[in-house]
């Protein structure tokens, strides 16, 4: 009666085995020792929101929708500034070389320009659209962030609910089922 579900662990021993030493990059073949009778005690978790801090901080998928968050709220400033007129001044130096007749006054001098510009933003329509369409990345990053924070919150509760489990099957096979299997072979 216990040959089916024996042979079963067996294979599930051997799996598992295989997986232990691929992850240790030891030979697929090599033994794997007995577990440890009393395992030692795992170091106390940080707490759930000090978990979460780290998973928001330390996924680079976050990192990279954040990236382009600002990218975009500088797009937005930008987009901001071209409502306001702009000045330009600008000198220029014309290097002009041998003079190829000397007869001429200032043949053969240098060149210097100084210019000033004004650019007058007069076309609004043009620049409501570039802003909106910046307000409308900057929105879109900012739910992109925000969703990928939540999956890396709710990808962290479920491993720690997963860790609490195996760490309450622990408790329960040391405390109660062994010793419980060890007094029904006595």
């Amino acid at each position: 009666r216990l040959e089916v579900p024996l042979l079963s662990l067996r294979m599930e021993r051997e799996a598992a085995a295989a997986r232990f030493n691929a992850a240790l990059d030891r030979p697929q073949a090599a033994p794997v020792g007995a577990a440890l009778e009393d395992p030692s005690p795992v170091a106390a978790l940080p707490s759930e929101e000090a978990l979460y801090a780290l998973a928001r901080t330390r996924r680079p998928e976050i990192d990279e929708a954040r990236r382009r968050l600002e990218a975009g709220q500088d797009r937005e400033a930008l987009a901001r500034r071209r409502f306001f007129p702009g000045f330009r001044v600008a000198l220029r130096w014309n290097q002009i070389g041998e003079a190829e007749t000397p007869a001429a006054p200032d043949s053969g001098r240098d060149a210097y320009m100084l210019t000033f510009g004004l650019s007058l933003p007069i076309w609004r329509g043009g620049l409501d659209a570039g802003l909106r369409e910046a307000q409308d990345g900057v929105a879109a990053s900012t739910r992109e962030v925000r969703g990928r924070e939540l999956t890396a919150e709710s990808e962290t509760r479920a491993a720690l609910a997963a860790y609490r489990s195996r760490r309450d099957l622990v408790s329960l096979y040391a405390s109660t089922l062994i010793p419980q299997a060890d007094a029904t072979l006595r």
